[in-house]
């Protein structure tokens, strides 16, 4: 069985669009339109530890989508709902001052006091 041009082949011989390739989403049934992705499509991140790629909406937003984290890592700024560490990693907005530390360096711990009476109903008190 072949597919039509434009279309990729899963081992399980269902075609997908190409745009389908390497998108960070499993497509074909067994997942092999995931698999061997040395190379992420342009406004794709590729994750550090696998080849997995996510799309450059889901960077810096403040939940992990690679399994290592990586897409929450190396952020100069996070989307709006985040937080970003001293370590220029984002975490989400709801985790800052909640009494864990999320930040490896403990940064959405600190200030506390300040952040609750600027946010009283956010976080733990």
């Amino acid at each position: 069985m072949s597919c039509k041009d434009g279309k990729f082949k899963c081992d399980s011989n269902k075609c997908l669009s190409e745009n389908k390739r390497c998108d960070g989403n499993p497509d074909c049934d067994d997942g092999t339109d995931e698999k061997d992705c040395s190379v992420c499509k342009a406004g794709v991140f590729k994750c550090v530890n696998n080849n997995k790629c996510i799309t450059e909406d889901k960077r810096c937003d403040g939940t992990s989508n690679c399994a290592d984290g990586s897409d929450e890592n190396n952020c100069s700024a996070c989307k709006e709902g985040a937080f970003i560490c001293d370590i220029n990693k984002c975490v989400d907005l709801t985790k800052r001052c909640n009494g864990i530390k999320d930040c490896t360096d403990g940064t959405d711990e600190r200030s506390c006091s300040e952040y609750h009476a600027q946010h009283p109903k956010k976080g733990v008190k």
